[in-house]
């Protein structure tokens, strides 16, 4: 599509009936004020033509929407880029980026804060993926947030992204996706778990995240009950989370409340039924340091057995006579010292317990996570396994 810029549209809803596959639409350095500022309805780019809607390289784009910055529905092959979403107007509500019904979606290279959601993608979403954004401060749900209800998700992606200061999760997904993707992202500081992974996520990894300083777990998988028909439990099963670095601290980010009996991992069936499966989940070449808490919280016992956790190194910063190692593991109402741990089952081998020794990591910096440094020397049991295993194995 042509245009002139030294006579843009004013709005993007003049331009947005126009782009065709290929196209872009570009927007000059300013603020943008409204209700909702990109409405992206219908749009279908091409595989290898998508649009862009794009802010102008170099310049500051600031979206301040009281409803929705960008909202995304029903639309095909779209490459969003560049923006800050803020919202100063609307006393800290509406929502960064909502999706739903559709495919081919790439968002990268935003800022979006002080939201009510960061980003909600909720119902039929398929290769999407979240790039190099930094999603903060919004302070009264998620930073991210997708999920299905009728309809699954598939081939979600979320990638290389700073999420922290949140008021609830820092990522979660609710409902059945297949294929989603966690890789490279640093998620810290939120008022709850980092990552949660609820109702149905399977087939999908989690690789290479640092987790730190969140006022829950670091891991969660949970299914419950809803009375709310549409939301339903499923099976949870066939993920990897490999290569990721999970801290748990003993002040909650905003120091309200202690969290230093929190696992690094948790499971949990709350369901009437206990149907759901929570099998063959993998938990390889980790680096999972509590507090007080289990490295591993089983709240069903039929779970563990069923959990490869392999390669990782393990260590517990609580003081005691046990020197840390008495409750690696709880597995319904018992606790494993980690000798018994590793004794449990043979999926579970060649695990490490020794301290990482991290550059810099101290319970007291809860307030100034910037602080934090989760480099390792060469002595440090990480940087071992690191040296004697790789990926895959």
């Amino acid at each position: 599509m042509s245009g002139n810029p030294d006579k843009p549209y004013a709005t993007f809803a003049k331009v947005a009936g126009q782009l065709a596959p290929g196209d872009a639409a570009v927007f000059q350095a300013g603020k943008y004020d409204g209700e909702r500022i990109i409405v992206a309805k219908g749009l279908r780019g091409r595989g290898n033509k998508p649009i862009f809607i794009l802010a102008q390289c170099g310049a500051r784009v600031v979206l301040d929407a009281t409803d929705a910055c960008i909202d995304i529905d029903s639309c095909r092959n779209l490459v969003i880029g560049g923006f800050v979403c803020g919202n100063t107007q609307s006393k800290r509500e509406g929502r960064g980026v909502t999706m739903k019904f559709s495919r081919g979606i790439t968002l990268a290279n935003l800022e979006i804060v002080n939201h009510f959601w960061g980003i909600i993608g909720m119902q039929d979403l398929h290769d999407v993926m979240i790039e190099s954004c930094v999603i903060h401060d919004n302070p009264h749900e998620h930073g991210i947030y997708l999920g299905s209800r009728e309809q699954p998700n598939s081939e979600l992606t979320v990638r290389n992204c700073l999420i922290y200061r949140n008021a609830q999760q820092g990522f979660q997904h609710n409902g059945r996706v297949r294929k989603l993707s966690l890789e490279g992202n640093i998620i810290h500081s939120n008022g709850q778990a980092g990552i949660q992974l609820m109702q149905g996520v399977s087939d999908s990894t989690v690789r290479g995240n640092l987790i730190f300083n969140n006022a829950k777990q670091g891991i969660c998988l949970y299914n419950y009950d809803s009375s709310d028909d549409s939301i339903r439990p499923f099976d949870q099963t066939g993920n990897v989370f490999e290569d990721n670095i999970v801290w748990i601290g003993r002040e909650d980010p905003f120091g309200e409340y202690s969290t230093e009996t929190y696992a690094a991992v948790l499971f949990n069936d709350s369901t009437k039924r206990k149907g759901g499966s929570f099998d063959g989940n993998t938990f390889r070449r980790n680096v999972l340091v509590t507090s007080d808490g289990p490295t591993f919280w089983f709240r069903q016992p039929r779970f563990a057995a069923k959990t490869t956790i392999e390669n990782n190194v393990i260590f517990r910063t609580g003081e005691g006579t046990d020197g840390g190692k008495g409750k690696v593991m709880v597995f319904g109402d018992k606790a494993y010292d980690f000798a018994g741990f590793a004794a449990f089952s043979g999926t579970f081998k060649d695990n490490v317990y020794g301290d990482p020794n991290f550059a810099a990591c101290r319970i007291e910096d809860f307030k100034t996570p910037e602080k934090f440094d989760f480099r390792c020397p060469q002595a440090s049991p990480v940087t071992k396994m690191r040296a004697t295993t790789r990926p895959g194995t």
